[in-house]
């Protein structure tokens, strides 16, 4: 209804880990783009793994009032490692991930809003896909605080399959996230992510980044992330843009 598109803000999944529980309001259409996002991670004293993402794409449809569907597609990946001097890298096309967001409540009004968001990864098979399928559930949580600023909190199950058996696992994620308004179009986030796998270290991870704001439906970004402890990735930097129409 152009009554709901209208009165509803843009609500975006990025560029934070922890996802909005809000959802692209009814017919339609929202672009979450990453225009360039690296990570870095150094393994002992030698080694070295890159990545860089270009153009990975979040493609967003409202189906209904309180439900949208959403595909993410990495349209070019190169990673590898760097250990010697020897360089070792792939490129390609990534996996893509289908997922569907229905929101429980707070949509449209209320200082709470809670979602359930579904998913599944389906391999490519190129050069820097995982090669295994993957699917999961994801619970965003956000409470509006005083002085417009917010609070967002997320829980991420990943059921993963295991590359040595037909069995599969359970990889936990939890984060907290504080959105702080600067001006009426600038604002700034401060984020913390644990990771649980039940085959490696615990990883904790510290993000921030702003959003400028040009429109009511156009929003850049940047941001970084930092790994706090030595299992997690050691530095990520990133910039992207949301559209909606």
């Amino acid at each position: 209804m152009a009554g709901d598109n209208a009165s509803r803000p843009m609500s975006t999944d990025r560029p934070d880990t922890t996802e909005s529980p809000y959802t692209v309001p009814k017919s339609m259409f929202q672009i979450e783009a990453s225009m360039v996002d690296f990570s870095r991670d150094r393994r002992g004293t030698s080694t070295t793994s890159k990545q860089w993402v270009f153009g990975q794409l979040n493609l967003k449809r409202g189906i209904a009032h309180d439900t949208d569907v959403q595909v993410i597609v990495n349209s070019h990946s190169i990673s590898g490692q760097v250990e010697g001097g020897d360089r070792a890298y792939s490129n390609g096309f990534g996996d893509v991930t289908v997922r569907v967001k229905h929101n429980l409540w707070g949509n449209d009004s209320g200082p709470t809003a809670l979602a359930v968001m579904p998913y599944v990864t389906i391999p490519t098979h190129t050069a820097v896909s995982e090669h295994l399928w993957a699917g999961g559930l994801i619970l965003p949580f956000a409470i509006t605080l005083q002085n417009n600023w917010s609070l967002g909190i997320m829980s991420q199950f990943d059921f993963i399959e295991r590359s040595d058996s037909d069995s599969s696992q359970l990889r936990w994620l939890q984060s907290v996230t504080t959105g702080i308004p600067i001006t009426e179009r600038v604002s700034t986030y401060f984020e913390m992510v644990v990771v649980t796998n039940p085959e490696a270290p615990v990883q904790l991870n510290g993000n921030t980044g702003f959003n400028f704001q040009v429109t009511e439906n156009l929003v850049f970004d940047v941001g970084c992330r930092i790994g706090i402890n030595r299992a997690a990735p050691d530095l990520g930097v990133f910039s992207g843009f949301s559209v909606r129409f």
